[in-house]
């Protein structure tokens, strides 16, 4: 038979004692016995601080620090410490793949200014840019294709378009879908530089649409 024990023991012979007094607080660095929680750091906030408040901290662990700064737009650097335009001399803005410069401006770190881009020459006198081969714009930044949706180059002051191309930009299919004739119009109301004259059965401004 089992043993009936009193209050205070327990097991088959009534040997274990047991403490049934709570137990006491563990006492705490404030010595009045209330827990208290471990500190924790605010992940925004250690990121801000690792990243000169400007910017916040990514964890990435094929990284050899451990992970890299994001930075807030305006800031550079691997602790987001340089202002974007100032590592720019304030003529471009800096970001992950390095300066790039206003209009005007060239070089590693914008700091030589070239009005032209450096692919065309400044006339002072026509107060504009005679732009290289291949470049067009402004200030000669663009690709002289690009600029004509790549169905033209842009020669001096406009595109030339390839042929079955026209408007300004080039964008109009001028062989009119082969279901017209294109005809030329360079008045002030017709900015395309013309107009599709569809054969019979045939609409639309490239003649592309059956009746």
């Amino acid at each position: 038979n089992a043993c009936d024990c009193d209050a205070g023991y327990d097991g088959e012979t009534c040997s274990i004692e047991i403490n049934n007094e709570p137990d006491e607080p563990e006492e705490t660095a404030t010595g009045t016995g209330d827990y208290e929680p471990e500190e924790t750091i605010n992940a925004g906030d250690e990121a801000s601080s690792n990243c000169s408040n400007h910017g916040y901290w990514m964890i990435d662990t094929g990284n050899p620090n451990g992970g890299y700064c994001n930075c807030s737009v305006g800031y550079t650097g691997s602790d987001c410490s340089q202002d974007a335009r100032a590592a720019c001399n304030n003529h471009g803005t800096m970001d992950e793949t390095g300066c790039v410069c206003d209009l005007g401006y060239i070089g590693s770190d914008c700091s030589t200014h070239h009005p032209c881009h450096g692919h065309g020459t400044w006339h002072e006198q026509a107060n504009s840019c005679f732009c290289e081969l291949g470049y067009g714009g402004p200030d000669c930044s663009k690709d002289a294709r690009a600029i004509c949706n790549n169905r033209g180059t842009w020669e001096s002051m406009g595109c030339h378009c390839d042929a079955g191309y026209g408007g300004s930009d080039c964008l109009l299919i001028t062989s009119c879908s082969n279901h017209g004739v294109w005809i030329v119009d360079t008045a002030p109301f017709q900015p395309s530089g013309g107009f599709c004259s569809c054969d019979p059965g045939y609409t639309g401004d490239d003649c592309s649409t059956p009746q």
